[in-house]
């Protein structure tokens, strides 16, 4: 899905598909198969989506300088993608800030299933979407309680909720980068597993629920 965005090379997928068969498939699968596989989910992938867009620019690497010359920029520029317009652009982070208490998560939860569901939210039109939510501060019980209340405002039964994963981590470690004294980030056990929670559900939105318990740093 990454590389039909045109955020990865072809050779970054073979890396990260042939790195998680050796380190997370027991026994891991053949080259031969693995190969064999890729192709026929690709196919599948582009007869339901359509052919993948042009892969972005490579990123800078080893202190090298690559300047865009805006004479290569011909006739109109690709348009902005949306999960909600004027709100979430797809594929960037967006934070939603506020105080303690006054309902960040609850207007979380009423985005998410309004996202799933594609019933509009603040009178914005939305196009049914997969939506994760990993939910640091709210348990199996008060995330229950809010979309028994939240669907009875939309007339939604638990059964139309298919397109939302909820994670519930309450009083569990959810730090995602920890620091040495160098200030050198370092990616957690916690990290690795949730990114591959996440790339198997395949979502069009990742909630993170809070900032305050998933970064350690200053």
């Amino acid at each position: 899905r990454r590389y039909w965005d045109g955020l990865i090379s072809h050779e970054d997928v073979w890396k990260e598909v042939a790195g998680y068969n050796q380190t997370h498939v027991v026994p891991p699968q053949s080259d031969e198969w693995l190969s064999d596989e890729l192709k026929r989910l690709w196919k599948k992938h582009v007869k339901k989506h359509g052919e993948p867009k042009p892969q972005a620019p490579e990123a800078v690497t080893n202190n090298t300088l690559s300047p865009i010359d805006p004479l290569e920029w011909q006739g109109i520029p690709p348009a902005r993608e949306w999960i909600v317009e004027g709100w979430l652009p797809r594929g960037y982070v967006t934070a939603l800030y506020g105080d303690g208490g006054v309902g960040k998560s609850l207007l979380a939860q009423q985005l998410m299933t309004c996202l799933a569901t594609g019933k509009p939210f603040l009178d914005i039109k939305l196009i049914p979407s997969k939506v994760y939510a990993l939910m640091c501060e709210d348990d199996y019980n008060e995330l229950w309680r809010r979309q028994f209340n939240i669907n009875k405002h939309f007339s939604l039964t638990m059964a139309d909720l298919g397109n939302i994963r909820f994670i519930s981590r309450v009083g569990e470690n959810n730090l995602l980068m920890t620091f040495d004294n160098s200030n050198v980030g370092q990616l957690t056990e916690f990290f690795e597993n949730l990114h591959n929670d996440v790339i198997q559900f395949h979502p069009d939105l990742v909630v993170l629920d809070t900032a305050a318990d998933l970064f350690s740093g200053n």
